[in-house]
């Protein structure tokens, strides 16, 4: 299961990571998903900000950001 999910991330590094391989990597956990939300509409969405991505360690927290 963690060479699976090992694969996976490095698959989304490579996706969303700009021209010179930059890559903003936000950690939230399900007790911080509305600090995650305020961060992606304050910040990444209002200055186009879109080489980034959410990592989490549960289903719930990976469940909820979907919407973004």
């Amino acid at each position: 299961m963690f060479q699976s999910n090992l694969h996976e991330f490095q698959a989304m590094v490579q996706k969303y990571a700009d021209k010179n391989k930059m890559i903003l990597v936000i950690f939230v956990d399900l007790s911080y998903i509305e600090m995650g939300f305020n961060l992606y509409e304050t910040s990444l969405k209002k200055f186009n900000i879109d080489n980034y991505i959410y990592v989490t360690c549960s289903r719930k927290a990976t469940d909820a950001l979907k919407v973004i």
